[in-house]
């Protein structure tokens, strides 16, 4: 994973109910797709191997090889701005636009902010015939620069929020847009509007000869056959809808892409009169499309991808990985750890015939892999396992369990008509599920037998007339069930015996259902609690017999850590919330999600707990990696080994610290090469050896359970790593608590 800049950190006040916590430091990673997910915003080259793409959260990526590879130098706010556009000017600059105005000169590996007026939200950046480069944006601001992007004048017609714009001399000049299409014949000084505006706005003009020209709205184009005198309407409702981008190869052979109900990608041979479509994908679009001076065609997505082609869509290259290829809109909708700390990913299918994309990971979120084996379901609504071996999954009206750590998985059936939502696995002979029905009511289920049969669970639970929203249990014997009545009451049932019967608790201070809970020991509990006229998060620290509303936020989920970390994401918008103290305090951040068109954003919908942070699942199969900085790192000691040597290899991280049953220690490697990473007692012997292999440049982890190489658990106490590669060694202490 590449390091990365802090989170933006925003002071919410509306939200906030307590004294604002302590600050949380925190730094963004990708961990699915590949190299990133937010939208490819602008793609632009050098020659016709140098190119640059930015993207969504200020993240700026190169290639040195005609874009079949591709290296992230600038990660989620490193460049403090978002950007938008991209340009290769004459003189071999690059030049990006956001909320701000940037400047390379390196091919994209440094950039300069560069001062311009009116530059806080620039949507489309072009070349200037003659010379000059020009960038325009919200209010109907264009600016333009004659030195190569170092100073910048406002020439524009100041209205409306300009989407793309085109010069066809020093003179000559368009801007279109929401609220805006208007034309210059005298370099900015006056602007004239040269054809009605259209409610949702306009997505490109462009020019095939030095007659015949084109604007572009969702459903309808205008012609131009006389040089942009006069204009017509074409009524045309049929594919390709939602043109966004054209690049005319030649006055009759033309690209476009779309953007706004699908990814497509169309050509034409006869200027428009037919199309033949090359791609399309179940996701927003294609903000951008280029041609590298080679003659290579790029084209970005909203879901991170980067296309390449030489035959003009017959076949086409992607550089980018996105392992849930069939369900490219979809949210990430459930997360499960295993014991040992493997972690499972389920998304939410695009359509109805779709199965949902079974992801994992063995690095805390870092990277990820497909599986052989998925449990098959439409959509995981939850998942969990109780150890390594054993697993639930549930969705609607099915369950499919796991014996193996999910290496294979059996179906099971839930009775009637019930739909399970939340899983608890209190012990082998003792799961449960919080369950609904359509109609009204639900039960909570129980499975004597892995999972394989379910049963409603009585014992004092009401027959009827109660869904059951969550179920969870801070130790083996104690319990707690939420839900809420037909009326919309909320309801809330304990357990001291397993889950073999329950008594009802009368709470003061929760008035709404609860949706979500965690309990951080059998007393205190953090809860989400919603109805259509109140939302926030509860606590509670009397067992659920009084709560105190300690958020408003209209919360989703909720990620704890055992030492009262934790994280709660939002029901919409780039918001999620952290608290340091169990949920007392929290304090709001912003996630570096990008929507499919500038100037829009997403959130995470879910979180889960790892080793450093916390994993955050979003739309578009995305998952962000939150590391948690504030979490106390291990002391090193590096002893008597050279600086070089340190800078060869490092141990960057060791959390928990001290630790129980389970550690994450991450490191990087300044080269590729042969590594060996293993775990000492105090008199040097060793206990464990975790790596030894080949790994390529960069960080890495691994993990210890406290285990030897034999698998027996050792006795509790200091530690030492060693870590070994390219001539280097590194090395430090780590506490196993017993």
């Amino acid at each position: 994973m590449i390091r990365l800049a802090r989170a933006v950190v925003v002071a919410i006040a509306a939200a906030a109910l307590a004294t604002p916590a302590a600050a949380v430091d925190i730094t963004f990673g990708w961990g699915h797709p590949a190299p990133q997910g937010n939208p490819v915003f602008g793609l632009a080259f050098l020659d016709a191997l140098n190119g640059c793409a930015v993207c969504g959260g200020g993240t700026v990526l190169t290639t040195a090889d005609g874009g079949e590879h591709w290296q992230t130098r600038h990660g989620l706010r490193e460049v403090a701005d978002e950007l938008y556009d991209l340009v290769a000017t004459p003189a071999g600059t690059y030049l990006a636009v956001g909320t701000g105005v940037h400047r390379s000169t390196d091919g994209g590996a440094t950039w300069a902010a560069i001062a311009a007026p009116a530059a806080d939200d620039l949507r489309d950046l072009g070349l200037i015939p003659g010379g000059g480069v020009s960038a325009a944006g919200a209010g109907g601001v264009v600016l333009v620069s004659f030195d190569d992007g170092l100073s910048w004048s406002e020439v524009g017609p100041g209205v409306g929020t300009v989407t793309h714009h085109l010069w066809r001399s020093a003179s000559e000049g368009y801007a279109v847009g929401k609220d805006v299409a208007h034309r210059t014949t005298d370099g900015g000084a006056t602007w004239v509007q040269f054809i009605p505006f259209e409610f949702f706005g306009y997505n490109e003009v462009y020019f095939t000869t030095a007659d015949d020209g084109y604007v572009v709205e969702d459903f309808a184009t205008w012609t131009t056959t006389d040089g942009g005198e006069t204009w017509a309407e074409q009524f045309a409702p049929t594919p390709p809808l939602y043109r966004y981008r054209t690049l005319a190869l030649t006055p009759q052979h033309w690209l476009t892409v779309c953007n706004g109900e699908g990814q497509e990608l169309w050509e034409t041979l006869d200027g428009g009169s037919t199309w033949t479509e090359h791609l399309f994908r179940r996701s927003t679009g294609f903000p951008c499309l280029t041609q590298a001076p080679g003659g290579r065609v790029f084209f970005g997505s909203d879901t991170g991808d980067l296309f390449w082609t030489d035959d003009f869509g017959q076949t086409i290259g992607n550089a980018a990985t996105n392992l849930c290829d069939a369900a490219l809109g979809a949210y990430i909708v459930s997360f499960a750890t295993r014991g040992d700390g493997v972690l499972f990913a389920a998304n939410q299918p695009s359509t109805g015939s779709d199965v949902e994309s079974w992801l994992r990971s063995d690095d805390g979120g870092t990277t990820w892999t497909v599986p052989a084996a998925a449990p098959g379901l439409r959509w995981v609504n939850a998942a969990a396992f109780l150890g390594v071996d054993r697993g639930v999954a549930v969705s609607y009206g099915d369950v499919r369990t796991t014996a193996d750590g999910g290496e294979s998985w059996q179906p099971a059936t839930l009775p009637g008509s019930y739909r399970g939502w939340r899983i608890a696995l209190p012990a082998a002979d003792r799961y449960f599920i919080a369950a609904d029905e359509v109609g009204g009511g639900g039960a909570l289920l129980r499975s004597t037998d892995g999972g394989n049969t379910w049963v409603p669970v009585g014992g004092g639970l009401p027959p009827s007339g109660v869904s059951y929203t969550d179920v969870g249990f801070p130790s083996t014997l104690l319990g707690y069930a939420a839900g809420r009545t037909i009326g919309g009451s909320p309801v809330l049932y304990a357990t001291t015996d397993g889950g073999l019967t329950w008594q009802p608790r009368l709470v003061s201070g929760l008035p709404v259902p609860i949706t979500v809970m965690t309990w951080l020991d059998p007393q205190v509990g953090v809860a989400s609690a919603r109805s259509a006229d109140l939302s926030g998060i509860f606590r509670t620290v009397d067992g659920g017999r009084n709560w105190t509303q300690v958020l408003t936020a209209s919360i989703k989920a909720l990620a704890f850590h055992t030492d009262g970390r934790g994280v709660a994401t939002a029901f919409s918008g780039q918001t999620f919330y952290v608290t340091a103290d169990g949920g007392q305090t929290w304090e709001p951040a912003l996630a570096p999600l990008n929507g499919p068109f500038p100037a829009q954003f997403d959130g995470p919908t879910l979180a889960a707990a790892v080793a450093d942070g916390w994993v955050l699942g979003a739309r578009g199969n995305r998952i962000l990696v939150a590391r948690d900085l504030t979490a106390t790192p291990v002391v090193e000691d590096p002893g008597d080994e050279s600086a070089a040597g340190v800078r060869a290899c490092r141990v960057t991280q060791v959390y928990p610290n001290p630790f129980n049953p389970r550690t994450s220690l991450r490191y990087a490697l300044a080269a590729a090469g042969p590594v060996r990473l293993t775990i000492h007692d105090l008199r040097g012997r060793r206990v464990r050896n975790l790596v030894d292999g080949s790994r390529a440049a960069g960080e890495h982890a691994a993990f210890w359970d406290g285990t030897d190489d034999a698998g027996r658990g050792v006795a509790g106490g200091v530690y030492v790593y060693r870590l070994e590669s390219g001539g280097g060694v590194d090395s430090g202490k780590l506490s196993l608590l017993k």
